[in-house]
């Protein structure tokens, strides 16, 4: 659904008294199936009893309606969030005699930043995880300068490349580099002359 928008005005008990052509693209009802019925005949009734409360508190108090969130029913029964902006009118005397405003489809825009926000969650899940799977070492290890065996906590003695895999996520495979295989071939070369 593209985010569009549709203009209305409602006597001060929210009956609808002008519906804009544009809420078929909307919520998929005619102007002339709206006339006369409330907002809230376009929602579940969970949605009615809180989005009503909210109106009334509003028409009590006199104030404009600002981004008041929604969820309407399209004549689809699909679900549609609008967002709500109007203004109270009032006649001659300072009696409230009705709103005007517009409805402004943001379905998809919610949609979107739920979808981000599930996004982050799910990368900050993934990078927890991976933290609880670190191991780190730190602190002094004492290393045997000559067979390279590190102490452990308990002071024996361990191959450095076991000490390293019981304490890190690291596994060893052993490869000969080029300045040792080359000094290793001379070594034997030497001994066969």
């Amino acid at each position: 659904m593209k985010e569009s928008s549709w203009m209305w005005e409602v006597d001060k008990d929210g009956v609808y008294t002008y519906v804009d052509p544009q809420i078929e693209d909307i919520l998929g009802y005619s102007s002339e199936e709206v006339l006369g019925k409330t907002p809230f005949d376009m929602m579940s009734p969970e949605e009615s009893v809180s989005i009503t409360n909210s109106f009334n508190d509003i028409v009590g108090k006199r104030e404009p309606i600002v981004a008041l969130k929604n969820v309407n029913l399209h004549k689809n029964g699909g679900s549609v969030i609008l967002e709500t902006n109007g203004v109270p009118l009032f006649d001659d005397t300072g009696n409230l005699t009705h709103y005007r405003g517009f409805d402004l489809n943001v379905t998809d825009k919610i949609r979107r930043q739920k979808e981000a926000r599930e996004g982050r969650e799910k990368i900050i899940k993934m990078l927890q995880d991976a933290l609880e799977n670190v191991k780190v070492l730190n602190g002094v290890l004492p290393i045997c300068p000559d067979c390279y065996k590190i102490k452990d906590n308990e002071g024996y003695w361990n191959l450095f490349e076991a000490f390293i895999e019981k304490h890190t996520h690291a596994k060893f495979s052993f490869c000969e580099c080029p300045e040792c295989k080359n000094k290793r071939s001379s070594m034997s070369t030497d001994k066969a002359l």
